[in-house]
C-alpha cells in the first residue's frame, strides 16, 4: 500500500486470517525517515465482526513500514471482512 503524508486511512481487503494470526501490510510513505520514526496505528471500523484484533506498526527502513493485524482470538474465530486502519507518522 502506498500512501504518502503524515496521517493516511487503510482500508484492507476482506481478510480471512485464522485465529490466533497474522496478517501483514507493507506501507510505502515519504513520511517515514527511517527507522527510528514512530507510528501510531489504531483500527478502526470496516466489515470486520471478529472481535480483539490488534495493529502494530515496525519501520523497516526510510520510506517503509510493516503494518501486522493480529487475530487475538484464541479460538477458532476467523476475521471475516475489511478493517479499516488510521496511521499517524511521528
Amino acid at each position: 500500500v502506498t500512501v504518502n503524508g503524515s496521517a493516511g486511512v487503510i482500508t484492507t481487503s476482506e481478510l480471512t486470517t485464522a485465529a490466533a494470526g497474522s496478517y501483514l501490510i507493507t506501507l510505502t510513505n515519504s513520511s517515514i525517515v527511517g527507522t527510528g520514526s514512530v507510528i501510531l496505528a489504531s483500527i478502526a471500523g470496516g466489515t470486520n465482526t471478529t472481535k480483539d484484533i490488534s495493529v502494530e506498526a515496525t519501520c523497516t527502513a526510510a520510506g517503509t513500514a510493516t503494518l501486522t493485524i493480529y487475530n487475538n482470538v484464541l479460538v477458532t474465530t476467523a476475521l471475516n471482512g475489511t478493517v479499516i486502519i488510521n496511521f499517524l507518522v511521528v
